[in-house]
C-alpha cells in the first residue's frame, strides 16, 4: 500500500490539478477546456476503465445538455464545496479506490466493490411511484454503532473502498445486515 506521505503528495498534485481545471472551466472558453480536460483525464484512467472517454467525450461535445449540466453545477455550486467533492470523489473514491481495488481483488482473487453505499433508514415520505421504500415500511433503521460497523467491517480505505451514506441509492436488507442490496434512485423520478 501507498505510504502517508506518498499518498498527501498524489493528493495535493490532484488538488493543484483540481483548481487548474476549475479555472480553466470558469473561463470564456469553456468547450475547450472541457476537450483539455478529458484529454489529460484519459491516459490516468485507460487502464483502469477502457473506452470510458469515448462516452465522456460524446456526452460532453459542446451544447449538449451534459456539458450544460456540467457548467450549472459549477456556476452554482461553491468553488470550495465542489474542490472538496471533486478531490473526495475523483481521486480517493474514483481513482486511488478503484486502483487500490483491483490490487485487493487480485491478491484476495475475489471481486472488491470500489464503494459501499447504504441506507440508514428506510422511511421516506415521498412516495414515489416504484420506490422499494414503499414495500418496506419504514421501519428499517440503522443505528449509528450499525452504521459504524457497517463500515469498519468492510476494512475501509485499508481495502480500497470509498464509503457514502444515501437513503436513495442503496439500502441495508436489515437493520442488523452487513449486505447491501441495489435499490432504485428515487431522486430522479
Amino acid at each position: 500500500m501507498q505510504s502517508t506521505i506518498a499518498h498527501a503528495a498524489e493528493r495535493k498534485t490532484f488538488e493543484i490539478a483540481i483548481n487548474q481545471v476549475m479555472r480553466s472551466i470558469s473561463g470564456s472558453n469553456r468547450d475547450k477546456a472541457i476537450g483539455r480536460l478529458i484529454d489529460l483525464v484519459e491516459p490516468l484512467i485507460e487502464d483502469t476503465v477502457p473506452n470510458s472517454v469515448d462516452g465522456v467525450r460524446a456526452a460532453l461535445h459542446p451544447g449538449s445538455k451534459w456539458q450544460q449540466w456540467l457548467f450549472d453545477v459549477i456556476d452554482k455550486s461553491d468553488p470550495n464545496v465542489l474542490r472538496t467533492f471533486l478531490l473526495n470523489a475523483g481521486y480517493e473514491s474514483a481513482f486511488r479506490g478503484l486502483r487500490t481495488t483491483m490490487v485487493n481483488a487480485d491478491r484476495y482473487n475475489c471481486n472488491v466493490p470500489w464503494i459501499i453505499l447504504f441506507d440508514p433508514t428506510s422511511a421516506c415520505n415521498k412516495h414515489c411511484v416504484g420506490c422499494w421504500a414503499a414495500d418496506y415500511g419504514n421501519s428499517l433503521n440503522l443505528t449509528y454503532e450499525d452504521m459504524d460497523r457497517l463500515v469498519r467491517s468492510s476494512a475501509g480505505r485499508s481495502r480500497g473502498l470509498g464509503t457514502s451514506c444515501s437513503r436513495s441509492r442503496w439500502r441495508a436488507t436489515s437493520p442488523r445486515s452487513t449486505t447491501a442490496v441495489a435499490g432504485t434512485d428515487r431522486s430522479k423520478r
